[in-house]
């Protein structure tokens, strides 16, 4: 079946090829509706890269469930046109918790180091002399290379000879320690 160009009854023809599952069916598909389906997707996606996989996911949806079609609703484009906005806003919703939960880790983080910038960088307070007291050598040894002298995880791994999942550990559970001292669940001896 070849199919007529630029038509209304080209359009007719091709729902009927893609019912079908013809090949031909397939490349005029993607041939005439990609750059408008890609336009559509463009609006929303700003990344190309990710733009051309929702483009390619669209197609793919629009072949596996045209039976979902229905011509008298509506013409093809609009109906495609859908399908590609919903891919496309399902994605950057993905992204939008992605980015949250990092953005929560970060939250974390920064929080962490408030608590250790508070305890570290007071350091001429007898208290805070203390508390490190309260930690053992590895923990401490630890804590002063990552956050008084700005080591890497991993250089302070290499430094100390130790895996990098000891040295978070390490510095998980000193942590620990400072934060409840900082809150007061942790209270030291007077002088």
């Amino acid at each position: 079946m070849k199919l007529a160009k630029n038509t209304h009854h080209s359009e007719l023809e091709l729902i009927n090829a893609i019912r079908a599952q013809t090949r031909q069916g397939a490349e005029t598909l993607y041939k005439l509706y990609k750059r408008n389906l890609y336009n559509v997707i463009k609006r929303i996606i700003f990344d190309e890269k990710i733009a051309e996989d929702i483009l390619q996911l669209t197609i793919v949806k629009i072949w596996t469930s045209f039976d979902q079609y229905d011509p008298e609703k509506g013409r093809l484009i609009v109906w495609m046109a859908q399908i590609a906005r919903n891919l496309a806003t399902d994605e950057l919703r993905s992204k939008h918790r992605q980015n949250a939960a990092v953005t929560d880790r970060i939250d974390e983080a920064h929080k962490t180091l408030q608590i250790v910038d508070r305890a570290v960088f007071n350091m001429d307070r007898h208290d805070v002399h203390q508390l490190f007291k309260q930690l053992n050598s590895d923990q401490t040894k630890i804590i002063r290379l990552v956050y008084i002298s700005g080591y890497t995880h991993a250089e302070t791994a290499l430094t100390l000879g130790i895996p990098i999942g000891t040295v978070k550990t390490r510095i998980r559970a000193a942590i620990n320690i400072l934060r409840a001292y900082l809150s007061g669940e942790i209270i030291l001896p007077a002088r």
